[in-house]
Order: structure tokens, then sequence, then C-alpha cells
């Protein structure tokens, strides 16, 4: 007896497939009820949700070596290459590049929308490449557009900027040095005149004067270099791609929203069906009163219709 109970209960606890289609198949209504709910739904939302357009600007970071502002400073062009990408991404993310974006907009933003840019800008490397892809997102295609652009001239302006400071330093720099080695060079010139007859003496100064006329004629050279590069104000940074108006918003997206929509109502439909069934302890076929009772079913009575001729 024990063996037999045990395979019953076994028995009894293996879920039917069978059953469960045919569950499903007598509460189908449920089903269609929840997917077009949730299908009609997420047709309203999306109707009624705000579009989202987003606009795009590709920018080139170029090698600051082959710049000319850096003709004089050449010493770890390397590093900043090797980093050039990675700073640019974290520049175009500052509240400056932001706030230097939304001034160049002027009155094309409404004042209550010129706070916050800098958490709405998106900066996204390209792989293996040394550029970078600036995105803006808005509900306004000709906003969005315009602001991606605004970035970029305001990251090129700023970077320009940087440039520039940095070649003032050297042209400062070059010109205290200029100054010294001009003041060397004439206190070498007045030596010379002071001991003309001692010879060694005399062939000494020379030799240190030609060195102060080399590093002379070496530092205006490298001034004159410097200050062109500086006039020229270039920047490490070119627009490949500018933005323009997108045409198709990036959100809400009716397809995705439609098909998200209906895999979630045919879950929750299934779901509701299965739990009607598990709570429903009516009996509906024949089949069904041999487990319940433990006998065998030994005939049917059709079911009559008033009305019906019996003969």
């Amino acid at each position: 007896m024990e063996p037999d109970m045990a395979r019953l209960n076994t028995e009894d606890d293996i879920i039917d497939l069978r059953q469960l289609w045919l569950a499903l198949l007598r509460r189908r209504w449920i089903v269609a009820a929840a997917c077009v709910l949730a299908v009609l739904a997420a047709f309203v939302i999306t109707r009624m949700a705000t579009p989202v357009y987003e606009a795009r600007t590709t920018l080139l970071i170029k090698d600051p070596g082959a710049s000319g502002e850096r003709m004089f400073l050449d010493t770890g062009a390397a590093v900043v290459t090797r980093n050039q990408v990675q700073n640019s991404v974290q520049i175009l993310r500052s509240r400056q590049v932001a706030e230097m974006a939304v001034a160049r907009l002027g009155d094309l933003l409404p004042p209550e929308e010129r706070q916050g840019w800098a958490d709405r800008i998106s900066v996204q490397p390209v792989s293996n490449t040394d550029t970078l892809i600036v995105s803006v997102q808005h509900t306004d295609a000709r906003i969005a557009a315009a602001m991606a652009n605004a970035v970029a001239e305001s990251f090129i302006d700023l970077s320009r900027e940087l440039n520039r400071s940095e070649t003032t330093v050297a042209r400062e720099f070059i010109e205290e040095q200029l100054q010294v080695a001009q003041a060397q060079l004439m206190a070498a010139s007045q030596r010379l005149a002071a001991v003309p007859e001692r010879e060694m003496t005399l062939a000494a100064l020379l030799r240190e004067q030609t060195v102060l006329e080399q590093v002379f004629l070496l530092l205006r050279g490298r001034l004159e270099e410097v200050r062109i590069a500086e006039a020229m104000r270039t920047s490490n940074v070119a627009v490949i791609d500018p933005a323009v108006p997108p045409t198709r918003p990036v959100s809400p997206r009716p397809m995705l929203n439609m098909a998200l929509a209906l895999f979630l109502g045919l879950f929750a439909g299934v779901a509701g069906a299965l739990l009607l069934e598990f709570f429903d302890t009516t009996v509906k076929t024949p089949e069904e009163i041999g487990p319940l009772l433990g006998l065998p079913v030994l005939g049917r009575i059709p079911e009559e219709r008033a009305g019906t001729d019996r003969s």
C-alpha cells in the first residue's frame, strides 16, 4: 500500500501540461483581454508622451604636436596626445562648456531652460579613433541641433584659449630669458673694451661673446615663432560632422512600446487565467469526476433544451 500511495502522490504532483493548455483555452478571453488592454494603454501613453529629439555632432581631436603653438614646447607631447581624447571628454561635460553653449544660443533658449545643461550633454568616444560624438536631447529638434553645435563651438573656443594661454606663458618666459641674455651680451662686449692688452683673456671673452650671441639669436628666433603661434590661436579640435535638426524622435518608440506591452499583457493574461483556474473548484468535464470521486463514469445524460421535439 505504501508504494502505491507514494506513486499516487507523485502522479498528483506532476503538472499536466495538457490540463494547463485546456485551462488556457477555456479562459482565453482573459489572455486576449489582457493583451488588448496592455497594447491599448501603451498606445495611449505613447501618443500622449512628448517626443524627444536627439542631435549629434562629431569632433576630431587632432595631435597637439602638429599644431603651431607646440613649436617651442615639444617636450611632453606624447603624454598629452595619449590623454587628449579623455581630457576632451571631461572638458565637454564640464559646466563651463555648457554655460558657454547656452550663452551662444541666446534667446533661442527660454529662460527656464538655461540651467542644468551640463547633465544633458552626452559625450561618447568612438572606439579606436580620435573622434568624439556629442549628443544633445530636447523636445525641440531645432534646439537640440543648435545646442549640439554650440557645445562643439564652445569647446573649440575653450581649447583655443587654453592653447593660447600655454603659448603666452612660453612667450613671457622667452622674453625674460632674452632680456637676461641681452644684458650678459652687453656686459661681455664691455669686459672686451677694458682689457685689450691681455690676449688670453681676450680669447676667452670672445668665445663667451660668441656663445651669448648664439643664445640671444636662438631666443629671439623662438620668440618670433611663439608670437606667431600665439597670434594664430589654433585649436586641437575640428568639427567633422555638424549637427542637423533630426526628423524623427528618439523617444517615445511606438513599436518597442507596443511589443513590450504585448509581452507584458500576455504574461499577465496567462498568469491571471491560471490563477482563476487554480481557485476554480467546479467540475467541467466527465473526465474530472473519476479522479475526484474514485468511481468510474457509467453514462451521460444528454442536455435537452425546452421546446425541442421529442418525436
